[in-house]
């Protein structure tokens, strides 16, 4: 597939947020889910360790979810870190960008970022995503407690 030029925020300037891959072939595009996941204190290989497991992250790709991650630690160590536990994120970049995760998926029926911090929250809901706050899941965290669309407020 011919790519075009380089998306450009409204400013002109590149997109932060890079997109990688196509659709994933299990979800039509009604049924698009976008999940982004913090690192520190959220997932099990961050620092401190959070409750969700890498398995979980690999199991939302293997339904067909677009999985990405939106966390502090610098872009270049994102995709790394993420490849080295088995997942490839479709997105990477500082949680400052979910806005643009959401353009570049404007198909989804749903967003959903998992954090562990207030500053996690206020991203996702300024972006227009849910939160989910991983003091607040039920445990052990399996993949049906992200999938899972009932209302948490």
């Amino acid at each position: 597939m011919a790519q075009g030029p380089p998306r450009r925020t409204r400013l002109n300037r590149p997109a932060t947020f890079p997109v990688v891959g196509e659709l994933s072939v299990g979800l039509s595009v009604a049924e698009l889910v976008v999940v982004s996941f913090d690192i520190d204190g959220t997932m099990e290989f961050g620092d401190p360790p959070g409750p969700v497991p890498a398995a979980v992250a690999r199991e939302l790709v293997a339904r067909g979810y677009v999985v990405g991650v939106a966390s502090d630690w610098p872009r270049s160590q994102q995709q790394p870190l993420w490849s080295r536990h088995g997942i490839e994120p479709r997105f990477v970049g500082g949680k400052h960008h979910l806005h643009e995760v959401k353009a570049a998926f404007p198909d989804a029926t749903r967003y959903i970022h998992v954090g562990d911090t207030d500053v996690d929250e206020h991203y996702a809901v300024l972006a227009g995503f849910e939160f989910l706050r991983v003091d607040d899941l039920e445990l052990p965290v399996v993949a049906e407690t992200i999938d899972d669309p009932v209302d948490r407020a």
